[in-house]
């Protein structure tokens, strides 16, 4: 298997081929997180974070992930909701996606003190990445527009 990763800025195409090939626990995670559609998700996380990213592999969508920054001083360091959505082509390049997600995390965390955001507990493989990935994940709570529960999560660059 080719590991030709690209990690770049998405466009508004990228967007769109993601709300089609979305895998189906990210579509059911946005629902009832924040109540919309994946397209409609997609636009606004584009639109809203100060930074985003996409992942390919062999010219493949993987993923597009963003941040934007919710707070912040020069002694208690900036923090900033991330957000992560994947297409189903992550299930074939899943060691590709890895080494991406450590790439892009390194990244971020160099921008920001701390990444949070909330998982679905019905997500299980996202709860299971992000566990690896070092995030510290705090028991569920009721969350977003359904009030399902959720698992916060954060990972700060001391981690």
């Amino acid at each position: 298997m080719s590991l030709g990763i690209q990690v770049r800025p998405p466009t508004l195409a990228d967007a769109i081929a993601l709300s089609v090939t979305m895998r189906a626990a990210d579509i059911v995670e946005i629902d009832a997180a924040i109540g919309m559609m994946p397209i409609d998700a997609l636009l606004l996380g584009l639109q809203r974070s100060d930074a985003c990213w996409c992942a390919t592999c062999d010219k493949t969508l993987l993923a597009i992930w963003g941040a934007k920054t919710t707070s912040g001083s020069v002694l208690g360091g900036y923090q900033a909701e991330g957000w992560l959505l994947t297409s189903k082509a992550v299930e074939f390049h899943k060691k590709a996606f890895w080494r991406a997600a450590k790439l892009a995390l390194s990244l971020m965390l160099q921008r920001w003190n701390t990444i949070y955001n909330a998982i679905d507990v019905r997500h299980l493989r996202a709860l299971r990445w992000a566990k690896r990935l070092g995030f510290r994940l705090e028991e569920p709570a009721p969350y977003g527009v359904a009030g399902l529960p959720f698992r916060r999560c954060s990972i700060t660059n001391e981690s």
